[in-house]
C-alpha cells in the first residue's frame, strides 16, 4: 500500500471511529436526579441518525480500499 492509500484509509478509520464514539455518547436515554428515564429528544435522535450514517459512509468508502 502506498502512502496516498494508506494515508486515506487511516483518515476514514479515524472518521469512523469518531462516528462510533458520538453515537455511543447519545444512545443513553437521559436520566433524572432521581434516575427516571425520559425520552430522548428529537435533537439526540438526529444526531443519532447523522452519526450512524456517517459511520455507514466510511465503512462504504473504506471497504473500497480492500
Amino acid at each position: 500500500m502506498d502512502d496516498k492509500t494508506a494515508a486515506a484509509t487511516q483518515r476514514w478509520q479515524r472518521l469512523m471511529i469518531q462516528a462510533k464514539y458520538q453515537w455511543e455518547d447519545d444512545i443513553p436515554f437521559p436520566v433524572t436526579k432521581r434516575g427516571v428515564q425520559k425520552p430522548r429528544g428529537d435533537k439526540r435522535n438526529e444526531r443519532i441518525m447523522v452519526s450512524l450514517k456517517n459511520y455507514i459512509s466510511g465503512s462504504k468508502e473504506l471497504l473500497q480500499f480492500f
